[in-house]
């Protein structure tokens, strides 16, 4: 009986929740809504999605695609020969008010057409794609960013066992206004030593010897030689110069000079080596960006001119802290050298 009753219940509540639903249904008109207007079935513009007017009308300023990956064939920037590279390419645009989307299918054309064709470099590729991509869009600026992961080999171990680096490819290029602008950037990740704890480590060292009783000369000279105490770090160092001329391997001289560029491959006395180097320089994560901009004005005088755009950045992953650490300067190639000079009595 009870049962019977609440199966009653049930069906009452569900035929009023039917009725009810039948009912918004009825002076809903969905055909409205979608502004769907039959006359014009048979014209582009019934499918054309992209170019209808939005519902709400606004202006945004930037409207893309990102983590698209990307095969192109390339000149490999070091060894001088012809290479296929895994990219990730971000295309960004403005869009107008009175226009509800890009069209990504007309994207999606011209990346495909680009990967049957092979380019001089990153920095040609995304100069020459990006005019047909704002074209078929219909607007006027537009920018490509670029990334691509590169395996370079080295011969710095002294073991004489060939080495690599990892290393990550940067472009950015926008056009705005006819004028193209490209960066070209290079991330290296390195290994620095905290010089903090080193201090202590050598402080405590000179003491102890001092107390079994080694002479001033004798402790120092022992010091120079004794294994360098501290935690050591990975960071990501990254270097963009506003010119396409100037190649990785340009910027891989420079950070290559800056800091000590983590390998693989290496055999124990290798590895012991490599400790060695980043715990003699003991670098701060704000030295590494000092170092970068120093190395950048020594190599590339005479190369940029005076107005070309610098940006340097390091993020170091503490080993014993919860934290990371961060640096960045933006600035000009010409202002750079300007604030070195005058802070520095010896560049």
């Amino acid at each position: 009986m009870i049962k019977k009753i609440a199966q009653q219940i049930k069906n009452k509540i569900k035929k009023e929740i039917v009725a009810k639903l039948d009912s918004q249904n009825s002076e809903f008109d969905i055909l409205k809504f979608k502004n769907i207007n039959f006359e014009n079935i048979n014209t582009k513009q019934f499918v054309d999605m992209p170019d209808a007017q939005p519902k709400i009308k606004l202006f945004l300023p930037k409207v893309g695609i990102t983590c698209r990956p990307h095969y192109l064939k390339i000149i490999d920037s070091f060894k001088n020969i012809p290479i296929e590279m895994l990219t990730f390419i971000e295309i960004f645009m403005s869009l107008k008010a009175d226009k509800r989307g890009l069209h990504m299918s007309r994207i999606e054309r011209i990346l495909y057409s680009a990967q049957k064709k092979q380019y001089e470099s990153l920095v040609h590729y995304t100069q020459e794609v990006i005019y047909p991509l704002i074209e078929t869009q219909n607007t006027k600026k537009g920018k490509i960013y670029l990334k691509a992961v590169y395996e370079k080999e080295t011969d710095k171990n002294p073991s004489g066992r060939k080495g690599h680096e990892i290393l990550n490819f940067y472009i950015r290029t926008a056009i705005k206004n006819n004028q193209l602008k490209t960066f070209v950037g290079l991330g290296v990740y390195f290994m620095n030593a905290c010089p903090c704890p080193q201090r202590w480590a050598i402080k405590e060292m000179y003491y102890k010897l001092k107390e079994k009783g080694y002479s001033e000369e004798e402790i120092k000279e022992i010091i120079k030689i004794a294994p360098l105490e501290s935690h050591t770090n990975r960071g990501l160092a990254k270097l963009f110069i506003e010119d396409p001329n100037i190649s990785f391997k340009d910027l891989y001289q420079i950070l290559d000079s800056s800091v000590t560029i983590v390998r693989e491959l290496l055999s124990g006395d290798d590895e012991h080596l490599f400790i060695r180097e980043a715990h003699e320089k003991e670098l701060f994560c704000e030295d590494v960006i000092r170092n970068i901009a120093y190395e950048t004005v020594k190599y590339l005088d005479g190369k940029v001119n005076e107005n070309t755009k610098i940006f340097i950045n390091a993020e170091v992953d503490e080993s014993i802290h919860f934290h990371n650490l961060y640096g960045e300067i933006k600035t000009t190639f010409g202002k750079l050298r300007k604030e070195l000079k005058e802070n520095n009595e010896n560049i």
